[in-house]
């Protein structure tokens, strides 16, 4: 009874630590990809422009998902750029809004089944102990975290790893995401010019003092969180050793 018991454990074993591999292997894969990959910018931007806003708004998701999810850098930033100048701040952060949930599902899916079951046959003592504490997160503080300062992805891939359950992680994505997004997606409607040239870009919040206070509240948001995480974590005495 002991062998097959011990033989099953060795091929659970095995077989977790290639799925680890793989996540790996994907991860460095798709990061390579993007220092490659080129996307031909007006064949895109057409594509967009000429076609019917419901077509267009499905063919911005489908390209999106896709290509932010196999290359890693590059096509994000175009996409949201190039939506914020064609669809303006609040249809473009709806289409943001749409790929990215559907992305947070697949990073969230993909770390979870590849990655989880090798870093849980992995933790012992402390580790395990961190683990379990950050399944028991607040929902309020990853709710920050997404809202605030850590990238999409890193966090939906991180949040795979852990114990955290899948509703909780997308509950929070559903409500979190979208401010974040808006954000961004209405300075970019203003174009680089405004952006990088300071008294253009303080003549705009004179003009429009809620954009300002906008601005203000997220870096004060954001400034928060990152000193109650610094003073969150966990000290080594209150650890458990073994």
């Amino acid at each position: 009874m002991i062998l097959p018991e011990l033989s099953k454990m060795m091929i659970s074993s095995r077989n977790t630590t290639r799925k680890f591999i793989l996540l790996i292997t994907c991860v460095l894969l798709f990061l390579i990809i993007g220092r490659f990959f080129h996307i031909d910018e007006r064949w895109c931007k057409s594509l967009l422009t000429e076609t019917p806003l419901a077509v267009s708004g499905i063919i911005f998701i489908v390209l999106y998902v896709v290509l932010t999810s196999l290359i890693w850098l590059g096509p994000k930033d175009f996409f949201r750029i190039t939506a914020a100048l064609i669809y303006g701040a609040y249809v473009s952060t709806l289409l943001v809004y749409i790929s990215e949930v559907i992305n947070a599902f697949i990073f969230f899916t993909f770390s979870r089944k590849l990655g989880r079951g090798f870093v849980e046959s992995r933790l012992r003592g402390k580790m395990r102990h961190i683990d379990e504490t950050t399944a028991d997160t607040s929902f309020w503080w990853i709710f920050a975290m997404r809202l605030f300062i850590v990238p999409f992805r890193f966090l939906d891939m991180g949040c795979g790893l852990s114990k955290i359950s899948f509703a909780k992680y997308f509950s929070i994505v559903l409500i979190a995401t979208p401010f974040r997004l808006f954000l961004f997606q209405y300075l970019l409607t203003l174009g680089f010019e405004t952006v990088r040239n300071p008294s253009k870009l303080a003549e705009h919040f004179l003009e429009n003092p809620w954009v300002l206070w906008m601005n203000f509240l997220y870096l004060v948001g954001a400034a928060t969180v990152l000193f109650f995480l610094r003073r969150k974590k966990p000290s080594r005495q209150n650890l458990p050793t073994g």
